[in-house]
């Protein structure tokens, strides 16, 4: 951030502002030229108490703070934020059996939720296939894991706007 002229800062899902407060506070510490950190959040309860967190934690940086409900527009140069925030997409459970590629799904049996397996559709077996190189092998039988779906278009969309900067 220090080599960027004007050097913007995106977080989302910045729950209750305090991380927005420590980084802004350090930056600041450190002479970073900040020019805007822009926060994504839905929620407008958790809006509000980040409002409150930063008046309070960093009242003289709030005219740089920014509420956003998609990243800044194309050609911002800075850093990506999303702690926490790629384990809070939805994912889909598989399960290699012998007979191939399931996913479980959560269903009511009787009066309590557990997992019902079906047959996998391309889409699944596709994104497990796909990751068969890294692994150096096939799934597994007996091993469970998840996919996120969607989630290299997540990236894709948070970071397609960044010039130039880091996504963490």
């Amino acid at each position: 951030l220090k080599a960027l002229e004007a050097p913007e800062v995106l977080e989302i899902g910045p729950g209750s502002g305090a991380f927005a407060a420590d980084f802004a506070e350090a930056l600041h510490a450190e002479g970073v030229p900040l020019a805007r950190y822009h926060l994504i959040e839905v929620s407008p309860a958790l809006r509000e108490r980040q409002i409150a967190t930063l008046e309070h934690r960093v009242p003289g940086l709030m005219p740089r703070m920014a509420w956003l409900d998609e990243p800044p527009a194309q050609g911002w140069e800075g850093v990506v934020i999303a702690n926490e925030v790629i384990d809070a997409l939805p994912v889909r459970v598989h399960a290699g059996r012998e007979s191939g590629l399931v996913e479980l799904r959560v269903d009511c049996q009787g009066s309590a939720l557990g997992f019902v397996e079906h047959a996998a559709d391309a889409e699944l077996v596709g994104a497990v296939a796909a990751m068969d190189p890294v692994r150096g092998h096939p799934w597994p039988v007996g091993q469970l894991g998840e996919t996120r779906p969607g989630l290299s278009e997540f990236v894709r969309r948070i970071s397609e706007r960044l010039l130039r900067g880091l996504v963490v």
